[in-house]
């Protein structure tokens, strides 16, 4: 009973210190709320920078009003929020990229969590290094390094090929081992270089340079085995893709495994997804290259029996049509003698019919011979003096004698003018005849051209190069002269 009355009386005054601690330490929860947020405002600095991972992003409110990402690294998660008068200072972030910002640490007292307000945003790691690769991509696509139409053929039998790359790596074994198997016949020229660190762009352009400068390769191979971004960053160098574009041969770049990518794979002439099919694509097989020649040579060799075989049955034919050449000559040179002789009897003939014409027109002048008409008028003036003599009216005649005088004066007269004219005028029909006889213009040196068939030629048109002709002077009758046209030359 005793110990009873002693526990009531501890534990009223138990009781009684819980209410004097509880008024005491007694607070709402938004009193509670607002005293973190004023030990956060006290305990970090009004903006820090925090480097994380952005996860469940969202975009709050159409238009954006705000986006709400978590930001977190490898073993905590804060939450995040930009507002729409910080967004058009910023990208927007994507999931899962690495970001470094300037952020506030706030206390959301409604919803009694840690906010993180972000003021500023940029990417971090291997974000930066993504956002500047592509930016030296665009420059290199903008200057038109990367156009299909600018990227050169390879060649296909290449006899010397040049290898860029660090002479000791795996990768140029493979690319040994590969061009040995494939295509032996080719001279391999190793160029050797750095492909790790700040300074293998340099050693690679200055590999390019003496390759260039030793000349006389078909073909450069620039490869280089796998790694991660910053091991491949040294074919990311701008200043190696520009200087890859100005190499004497075409350049196939094959970087890294068949998911890595490089900028020099976008300005190369050929792209390798490894350093082995670099060496693949740059050489033919050469037992695919052996049977191709096997089939070629069976082609050629049927394609020259099936051409002899019909050359021999060409001349077989020809052989067989072909007659004896001396009787095509005998009966060529008789259409020959026939038609000389045609052709003699046709200028006899034609000589006679000129002759005889010019007998007719001499007759024909003769018997108008002024000289004659005047002794026959002569004639027959004495004839009417004789008659008038003897006539009774002798003196009435006297007077026209006299008169008749006269007259006969003017006919002599007359007649002489006529006599000088008809003199003039068979001069100039001698003239025209002499013109006309053949004989005669040959006389004077001058010949006529007759063909093959006996045909006077009387135009350069109707000659031919390499014709036959006969030239017809004044002894055509006893020397017969042949000639052969060489030239025809327009004036």
């Amino acid at each position: 009973m005793r110990e009873a009355r002693h526990f009531k009386r501890i534990w009223g005054q138990i009781n009684s210190d819980m209410q004097t601690e509880f008024q005491a330490n007694s607070m709402t929860v938004t009193q509670v709320s607002q005293a973190i947020g004023q030990a956060l405002q006290a305990g970090f600095p009004q903006w820090i920078w925090l480097e994380g991972e952005i996860s469940g992003f969202k975009v709050w409110g159409r238009p954006a009003k705000g986006w709400f990402f978590e930001l977190k690294d490898d073993r905590s998660t804060l939450s995040a929020v930009v507002w729409a008068s910080d967004m058009p200072n910023m990208t927007q972030p994507r999931e899962g990229e690495q970001v470094r910002v300037l952020a506030r640490v706030a206390w959301a007292n409604r919803q009694g969590r840690i906010n993180l307000n972000v003021k500023q945003m940029q990417p971090a790691g291997l974000g930066a290094l993504l956002i500047e690769i592509e930016a030296r991509r665009n420059r290199l696509v903008a200057d038109g390094l990367t156009a299909a139409e600018r990227k050169r053929p390879l060649p296909r039998y290449p006899h010397r090929i040049a290898l860029v790359t660090s002479p000791d790596s795996a990768a140029a074994a493979d690319v040994l081992q590969v061009l040995r198997l494939r295509w032996p016949l080719a001279q391999v020229r190793v160029f050797p270089s750095g492909v790790q660190g700040d300074t293998a762009p340099k050693q690679l352009i200055r590999a390019l340079d003496s390759m260039d400068a030793e000349g006389g390769m078909d073909v450069c191979l620039l490869v280089r085995g796998g790694g991660s971004l910053t091991d491949l960053m040294a074919f990311n160098d701008e200043a190696l893709c520009r200087r890859l574009v100005l190499t004497h041969c075409p350049v196939i770049s094959g970087i890294g495994h068949e998911t890595d990518t490089a900028l020099v794979d976008w300005v190369s002439d050929l792209y390798a997804s490894t350093p082995s099919n670099a060496a693949e694509l740059a050489t033919p097989d050469c037992q695919e290259v052996n049977a191709q020649l096997v089939q070629l040579k069976r082609q050629f060799v049927l394609a020259m029996r099936m051409r002899l075989d019909h050359q021999a049955q060409r001349w077989t034919q020809a052989n067989e049509r072909l007659t004896d050449p001396r009787g095509l000559f005998a009966k060529k040179r008789e259409q020959i003698e026939r038609t000389e002789r045609d052709l003699v009897r046709q200028h006899r003939w034609l000589v006679q019919q000129k002759r005889l014409r010019c007998a007719r027109l001499h007759q024909a002048l003769i018997a108008q011979d002024p000289k004659l008409a005047l002794q026959k008028a002569q004639g027959r003036l004495a004839n009417l003096t004789a008659r008038l003599n003897q006539n009774p009216m002798r003196g009435q005649w006297q007077s026209q004698s006299h008169r008749l005088d006269r007259v006969i004066g003017r006919l002599k007269q007359a007649q002489q003018t006529l006599l000088q004219k008809q003199s003039q005028r068979i001069a100039q029909v001698s003239a025209s005849l002499r013109a006309m006889d053949p004989n005669q213009v040959l006389a004077r040196g001058y010949a006529y051209i007759e063909d093959e068939q006996g045909r006077v030629l009387t135009s350069g048109a109707q000659l031919t190069p390499d014709q036959s002709i006969s030239l017809r002077m004044q002894d055509h009758e006893t020397l017969d002269v042949g000639a052969r046209i060489t030239r025809l030359q327009p004036k």
